[in-house]
């Protein structure tokens, strides 16, 4: 259900009479619930929504019989029988217009509609480390399959614009290198090769399988993915990592915690952000420590206790739109 929405927002989506019925929760107009006969229930939000309007305006009277004509239409349009076709299509008459909003709350209400609206451009840089083979207490699952199952759902969220890429980590997966490409960032929609994005983003995701004796080579990966996302930053868009991880940095080899945070603190731009959001799983994640990663770029940390946390923080994740960058 709340796919539904997101998806219906970030597409600029209206949906008719007959999509109106076709899902769970939708956003559409009072028009559109009216000609669903009775299929479908409007429910208003209780602080109040933008309306559409459609005005008719006069314009510098012109003598002779253009000029009386338009006068003739607006008079036909305030008559009684106007008024009832008017109300049978699903609109509102004039003078049944909501109580207007403050305007403060319109201003808000506009600045957020606008983040919304932009689109998002993000790498995904996904935990492939040994103990991602460990099992998920609870469950017959492990934890790389939760992880794979939660950025499966995680992209069902994404339009087709969405710019988004794959990076996995661990230790030495590319030469000496912790972290490697395995779909490289752009709109979902495109094709790569034979398939779309998505497709191989899918195909990906299933691919994945911890990587025996892998360490967690979390803080060089993160401060890669960080960097390129920077250097490849688009204005128009909403740039991020979403790091998902199962523990901490064990990475003898690599940058310290306080290395990583003062780089970030250094290269972190305020006019060309990149947001770090970190999704956590099990006992050896330590938030406080991810934290102090996450703060600098006004990111966040969401620990995942169990399958069924997934969803909830997908969806938090979705409303820091509305305060990018300042969150």
């Amino acid at each position: 259900m709340f796919v539904n929405v997101v998806r219906a927002m970030r597409q600029n989506l209206t949906p008719d009479a007959h999509t109106t019925v076709s899902a769970d929760v939708v956003l559409t107009t009072e028009q559109a619930v009216s000609r669903a006969g009775g299929r479908a229930v409007a429910v208003h939000p209780s602080e109040g929504s933008f309306s559409l309007d459609y005005p008719v305006v006069l314009t510098a009277p012109r003598p002779g019989a253009r000029d009386a004509a338009a006068r003739m239409l607006e008079r036909a349009l305030r008559d009684g029988r106007a008024r009832r076709a008017v109300r049978s299509l699903g609109f509102r008459a004039t003078g049944q217009e909501p109580a207007a909003l403050d305007p403060g709350e319109v201003r808000d209400a506009v600045q957020s509609w606008a983040r919304l609206s932009l689109g998002t451009r993000m790498l995904s840089l996904l935990d492939v480390s040994g103990s991602m083979a460990q099992t998920v207490p609870g469950t017959h699952a492990t934890r790389m399959q939760i992880l794979t199952r939660a950025a499966q759902e995680g992209l069902a969220f994404q339009p087709d614009d969405t710019e988004l890429g794959q990076w996995v980590f661990a230790t030495g997966l590319d030469g000496a290198r912790d972290w490697r490409e395995n779909v490289p960032v752009g709109p979902l929609g495109e094709r790569v090769g034979s398939v779309t994005r998505r497709q191989r983003i899918l195909s990906a995701l299933s691919a994945l399988r911890p990587e025996p004796g892998g360490r967690t080579g979390l803080y060089e990966s993160v401060l890669a993915a960080f960097r390129y996302m920077r250097r490849t930053y688009k204005p128009e868009m909403i740039n991020s990592v979403l790091v998902m991880t199962d523990g901490r940095n064990d990475d003898a080899d690599g940058p310290t915690l306080d290395a990583t945070v003062a780089a970030l603190r250094r290269e972190y731009d305020p006019d060309r952000p990149v947001q770090i959001i970190v999704i956590g799983f099990g006992a050896d994640v330590d938030p406080a420590e991810l934290r102090r990663i996450t703060d600098v770029t006004r990111g966040g940390v969401h620990i995942a206790r169990s399958p069924e946390d997934i969803r909830k923080i997908f969806g938090t994740a979705m409303a820091r739109r509305m305060c990018a960058p300042d969150c």
